[in-house]
């Protein structure tokens, strides 16, 4: 009786490279992602909601959105919106250019204005009405 070639090493060789194939691949979008779609997201809201809208109790939030990507010109924007405890459950208003791409980006709620600043005491103020534009 002939023997028969063995064929689990031929097996086991096709599922490593398989296997680094899907490593490789999914490194190689990962990457893509971080290069052509990355950026970053933080957000700020005042610790107790104060401001009120129609009627309901809401919470002021800043969002600050950082697009560093070769899709996107480097867009570096704040956000005002509201969150309500009731629906709608948030409400996004037109982000407004902020110029200063750094990680120190300080947000100081007061009473009927935003303050946004930085460690080198640039900032801008915005009165709430930024929070009623209803775009």
């Amino acid at each position: 009786m002939a023997e028969r070639p063995r064929r689990w090493p031929a097996a086991v060789g096709g599922a490593i490279a398989a296997a680094f194939t899907l490593l490789l691949l999914a490194a190689v979008i990962f990457v893509a992602e971080t290069v052509l779609l990355g950026g970053t997201t933080r957000q700020w809201c005042e610790e107790s909601p104060t401001f009120e809208v129609g009627g309901k109790v809401a919470t002021r939030c800043v969002r600050e959105r950082v697009d560093t990507n070769l899709v996107a010109s480097d867009v570096h924007d704040i956000e005002f919106f509201l969150t309500f405890d009731v629906p709608p459950p948030s409400t996004r208003f037109q982000p407004e250019p902020w110029p200063l791409a750094e990680s120190d980006v300080e947000i100081t709620f007061t009473d009927g204005e935003v303050t946004v600043g930085n460690a080198r005491s640039m900032s801008s103020t915005y009165p709430d009405e930024v929070y009623e534009d209803t775009r």
